[in-house]
């Protein structure tokens, strides 16, 4: 009950405060061997134990994004100290992740400069990390010659680098090589990247999953002027995205908004307007410039089939 609870917060400052920090100790060692990850970064920063809870952090982070779980790791990623993150440069890494998924693309830019700036203290694999997040500020930042300029990089793969690593590495990868009209290469990369699990956990539907690479593959149908193929590649990763839930929402975005350049391709205006209308906020918020280019130009030529020059919805307008 909540009086309880006051009661007995209340009871609990009042003891000293060594006395605080030893149950709080008590309480992270009972919720780390417990498995309750949250509760155990709570308390052992209440501990002091800073350096503990960025441990428990760090080791958990492979697993939470591979079960989609990025916006509860960006949370506990707050929590930290940025001394402590600066410790660690997983996390550092992670941080950039966190800047991009923020839309502060600056934020991010300098805290790679910061990483590069130490780069002979990072292990090979930290390094390429490194790699993906400069590759994916490009991308963010619709930067296909910043993208390209780092290929020789993405294609040296350090023999410890990791199952994220390899599947954000594929799908990078497919993106400058469709930037460079090489629609064979980049299917060929999708192709030649094995299913691959992250703590027991299939990558499906991170932004390094394999349902993006997908899309992506549709793409280079689409470029190539075969449509039909790609809408059905699309079709198939909205479907299978929308029916794991919201875990899956990234693909779902990406699946759609090309699927809407492909039903406005075969003149399916309402086909558009239907998929795209009630989705915009949602891929404003997680689409790549190059996606959110497609949606805004197909939703605005739909709109202006119907007869509706200037009657686009308010967001889709002031984006």
């Amino acid at each position: 009950p909540p009086l309880l609870r006051e009661t007995l917060r209340l009871r609990f400052d009042q003891r000293p405060e060594d006395e605080r920090r030893a149950l709080h100790m008590a309480a992270f060692r009972w919720f780390d061997s417990h498995g309750y990850l949250d509760e155990a970064v709570e308390h052992a920063l209440l501990a002091g134990e800073a350096e503990a809870a960025a441990t428990l952090v760090e080791r958990a982070s492979q697993s939470l994004a591979a079960r989609g779980e990025l916006r509860r790791l960006f949370g506990l990623l707050r929590q930290l100290p940025q001394a402590e993150i600066a410790a660690h440069a997983d996390l550092q890494l992670w941080g950039l992740r966190l800047s991009i998924a923020a839309r502060e693309m600056q934020a991010c830019a300098q805290g790679i400069e910061r990483l590069l700036a130490r780069s002979g203290e990072l292990l090979p694999r930290q390094r390429h990390n490194l790699t993906l997040m400069r590759a994916t500020l490009a991308v963010q930042c619709d930067d296909s010659e910043a993208a390209t300029a780092l290929l020789p990089q993405l294609l040296a793969i350090p023999d410890s680098a990791e199952a994220l690593a390899l599947g954000g590495r594929a799908n990078l990868l497919s993106w400058i090589y469709l930037q460079l009209g090489g629609y064979e290469r980049a299917r060929s990369v999708q192709a030649h990247t094995p299913p691959l699990l992250v703590a027991a956990v299939s990558r499906l539907g991170l932004a390094s999953g394999s349902l993006q690479g997908r899309c992506l593959v549709g793409l280079s149908h689409a470029l190539e002027g075969h449509i039909a193929q790609a809408e059905r590649v699309y079709g198939e990763v909205l479907h299978e995205s929308e029916s794991r839930g919201r875990a899956f929402v990234e693909p779902a975005c990406m699946a759609a908004a090309l699927l809407g350049e492909a039903f406005y391709e075969r003149s399916d205006v309402a086909g558009v307007l239907r998929l795209l209308e009630h989705r915009v906020d949602v891929l404003e918020r997680l689409s790549i410039p190059d996606s959110m280019l497609r949606v805004m130009s197909v939703l605005a030529s739909a709109h202006w089939l119907e007869g509706r020059g200037v009657g686009l919805p308010a967001r889709t307008a002031q984006g």
